[in-house]
């Protein structure tokens, strides 16, 4: 579902293989985004032996150019600030911070869910905008189609909410 949600495109993604054996990637999927084509990265990773040698610098070097040959005039991506690693990566890639969004969570357990219901991915097109600013590229109304739809939750003690179904 995370892959069909975020238009996975293995033509824009790319693989690091030791003979056989993969060894690290970059996923990345692809559509129309705050009004340019775009990719978005899905996932990026090493297997712990080969980190610490710009492995992850030449799969990203590798992809740029393949990126601009396909007409991709952005690359989004989201990374935790905690991880160091990866915001030191992506800055000297050239990487800049747009914004920032808030995680939460709270245990399922805690709720207690008064109605669901399950609608048609088109029928998101007929909900009003509730946000202040455009959602992220995963969370974009166009994401919420390519699932397959939404569900609309009312919580007691809580405000509904629409969650991608996963």
């Amino acid at each position: 579902l995370h892959l069909r949600r975020n238009a996975f495109d293995p033509a824009l993604s790319a693989g690091l293989f030791d003979s056989a054996c993969l060894k690290g990637f970059v996923l990345n999927g692809k559509r129309m985004y705050d009004g340019r084509l775009s990719v978005y990265d899905l996932g990026t990773g090493l297997v712990p032996e080969v980190r610490g040698r710009r492995l992850s610098s030449a799969l990203f070097s590798f992809l740029f150019p393949l990126l601009r040959q396909n007409g991709i005039e952005a690359w989004v991506l989201e990374v935790i600030r905690t991880n160091t690693r990866a915001v030191r990566l992506y800055d000297s890639l050239g990487f800049r911070i747009t914004r920032e969004f808030s995680c939460f969570s709270i245990d399922r357990k805690k709720l207690e869910v008064q109605e669901k219901v399950k609608a048609e991915a088109a029928d998101i097109d007929a909900l009003p905008a509730f946000y202040d600013s455009p959602p992220s590229f995963q969370n974009s109304r166009q994401a919420v189609k390519d699932a397959g739809g939404y569900a609309a939750v009312r919580v007691k003690d809580y405000a509904s909410a629409l969650f991608n179904p996963m």
